[in-house]
């Protein structure tokens, strides 16, 4: 049976991933030949972006460009290979059969188009895809797993109706301050927040994933995308667009509100550095926030070596259009090898520069949301004292945590520190005090919460605590230091991992499958992997090459073990933190020191300051100060700007 599709009147094909509209080029619509491309989302008006869909019989059907008659048309010299030239020609009724094309559902609101003479599905075109003029063509013969070959057939009214304009920023100011992402279930909570935000002078406007609870409409319906990540980065690009979004604040931790993995593979075996990084990284997959914060493409720099001028071509060719980390199209995004120059090694042409200030709320229950904005709310109502106090904690088994405070505190600025407190904790045998540290007792932490304006931490951790029993996920969600709520800076491994690390920990992949590849859990405990020779690699064990499925953007794994840090000290109504930042897995405290440091150098009038314009202006100081590094793949921004993560709101005034 075949779909039911609006015949004999005028529509639109939307492209799934792009949103762009199927357009007849008007420099050439005079004469048969005509270019077709995809170009814009707003001019659904102009009749070159207009079509008739008639029947041809035999379920095929002729589609017709409105304002030149010509036929959708298949070029016969290449219709027989990928890349196919699709263009407008002839007028003649009845149409040869390159020029019919059948109609199937790959969704319930989005079709294939298929040649009707070589099978082949209209296409757009990967390499040109997030601009204007974006070339369309005829390529593969499945398009289930490629949503670039997915249309979306619309009458006009339905379109205009249905533009983002008209849904989820309809009610959007001219001039937008902070843009909440939220899930629906939260979206009744934020009205007096909203309000206490606009009586600040602030301008808010709350979006929804959907705007029912049974799923329907919202940004996942509103934006085009290949999944739900990038539907929510089409928004957020459009609120930057359209509304000058300056601060966004998505609300829900992963299992909530999606995030996306980057990639970071496994050099092959015949590589001397295989295996460097054992358990670490290879062949795995971390999250990173700042996909959503960087929206386009920003040129060569931070990108490619200058001397690579076929990169350096791309990526210019690149500049301005949006960023969808996946340039080599293989779902797999923001790719690295650890052991490689960043510069040398970067498919995606990634750069990782900062857009826009956005920070992630990691609750999963309404409680938690109703906690963290109480406390923003009875935060911004208190008045700050210009003096504020600092608090540096070090782990004395970490070597030079206590010195690389030290230089952190060098970047104070003049006439803002107030008192400076600075505890060790794991002093080891033999380890010396450094001037004006103290060794820290048991409620050292307590005290540094209850009367510190800032607490810095560099030391070991994971993603449930820091080394030291005070500062594990319960005693921190137990603290009752308010009505005064630090912000938390933590330069420690995994201390704001808020999702696993496929494939060393159990994962669900994008189409549910369950994996764990750490080791087997079925084998007895002496033939685990997790049990094997501390000298062996662990890669040595999983099957080669590594290639496994693209993790769900979504946390999906049934456990609560992977709830970051961050959530106790956000969480905590009684104490705990009012914002915290946190690295999202192994990481040298180097950089954390440095961006530290670049956080504090922003510092100018703390009364009018908002934590999302101290974050970005330290993203982007980091940015330029480290975009040519060939070496240190860790500094590299695309890197490690997507390590350090911010938890919390980025219009908090503080």
């Amino acid at each position: 049976m075949s779909p039911v599709v609006p015949l004999n009147e005028p529509i639109v094909f939307v492209n799934v991933v792009s949103g762009r509209l199927l357009d007849a080029d008007t420099a050439t619509i005079g004469n048969d030949g005509t270019k077709v491309q995809l170009y814009g989302r707003d001019a659904a008006n102009l009749p070159q972006r207009q079509w008739i869909i008639a029947s041809a019989g035999d379920d095929c059907y002729n589609i017709v460009n409105v304002e030149s008659g010509r036929f959708l048309d298949a070029d016969t010299s290449t219709i027989n290979n990928d890349g196919t030239i699709v263009q407008l020609y002839g007028k003649a009724v009845p149409a040869p059969l390159n020029r019919d094309w059948k109609l199937s559902l790959a969704q319930p609101d989005r079709f294939f188009i298929t040649n009707a003479q070589s099978g082949r599905l209209l296409d757009a075109d990967t390499s040109t895809l997030n601009g204007d003029a974006t070339r369309v063509q005829l390529y593969g013969t499945d398009g289930s797993l490629m949503p670039n070959r997915q249309w979306r057939i619309m009458r006009l009214a339905d379109y205009e109706a249905n533009k983002p304009a008209a849904h989820s920023f309809q009610d959007a100011p001219t001039s937008l301050d902070l843009l909440i992402v939220t899930p629906f279930v939260f979206s009744a909570l934020f009205a007096a927040f909203q309000a206490a935000k606009q009586q600040k002078g602030l301008s808010s406007l709350l979006i929804s994933l959907t705007a029912t609870a049974d799923g329907h409409g919202g940004v996942l319906s509103d934006f085009p995308g290949r999944d739900h990540p990038e539907r929510i980065k089409m928004a957020v690009e459009y609120a930057y667009r359209i509304h000058k979004v300056r601060y966004v604040m998505l609300v829900g931790d992963a299992s909530l509100l999606p995030a996306r993995w980057r990639y970071i593979l496994e050099p092959p075996a015949s590589d001397p550095n295989h295996g460097a990084w054992a358990g670490w990284h290879d062949g795995s997959y971390r999250p990173a926030e700042l996909y959503y914060a960087s929206l386009y493409h920003h040129g060569p720099d931070g990108v490619v070596l200058p001397s690579n001028q076929q990169g350096v071509q791309i990526a210019s060719s690149l500049n301005g259009q949006f960023d969808t980390w996946d340039y080599s199209n293989n779902n797999k995004y923001n790719e690295q090898e650890w052991v490689h120059d960043v510069l040398v090694f970067n498919p995606d042409y990634v750069d990782g520069y900062p857009d826009l200030a956005v920070a992630r709320v990691p609750a999963r229950t309404l409680n938690e949301v109703q906690t963290f904005l109480a406390k923003v709310t009875a935060y911004e109502k208190a008045a700050q004292s210009p003096q504020r106090n600092f608090g540096f904690i070090a782990d004395g088994k970490y070597p030079g945590a206590d010195s690389d405070n030290d230089q952190v505190k060098q970047a104070l600025p003049a006439g803002v520190a107030g008192t400076i407190s600075s505890a060790l904790y794991n002093q080891q045998q033999g380890q010396p005090l450094l001037p004006g540290w103290t060794v820290a007792q048991a409620g050292t932490l307590g005290q540094f919460a209850q009367t510190c304006w800032w607490i810095s931490y560099i030391g070991h951790g994971y993603n449930q605590g820091w080394d030291f029993d005070a500062a594990k996920y319960e005693p921190v969600s137990q603290l009752t230091n308010g009505p005064n709520f630090p912000i938390v800076f933590s330069a420690s491994c995994d201390t704001g991992a808020f999702l696993g690390n496929p494939p060393f920990g159990q994962y669900q992949d994008i189409v549910g499958q369950f994996h764990w590849f750490w080791y087997d859990t079925s084998a007895p405990p002496a033939q685990q992997i997790s049990e094997r020779d501390p000298n062996s690699n662990i890669l040595d064990y999983l099957p080669k090459p590594i290639t496994v499925p693209t993790p769900s953007p979504y946390d999906l794994t049934p456990n609560t073990a992977d709830r970051t840090l961050a959530c106790a000290w956000l969480f905590n109504a009684q104490g705990g933190s009012i914002a915290y930042f946190g690295e999202v897995l192994v990481c040298e405290d180097d950089k954390g020191r440095e961006f530290e440091t670049d956080i504090f150098a922003t510092f100018t009038n703390l009364n009018t300051s908002r934590l999302g314009d101290l974050w970005l202006t330290a993203q982007r100081k980091y940015w330029n100060d480290n975009k040519a590094n060939e070496t240190d793949t860790f500094r590299h921004p695309r890197i490690y700007l997507g390590i350090m993560t911010f938890f919390g709101d980025p219009s908090l005034l503080v």
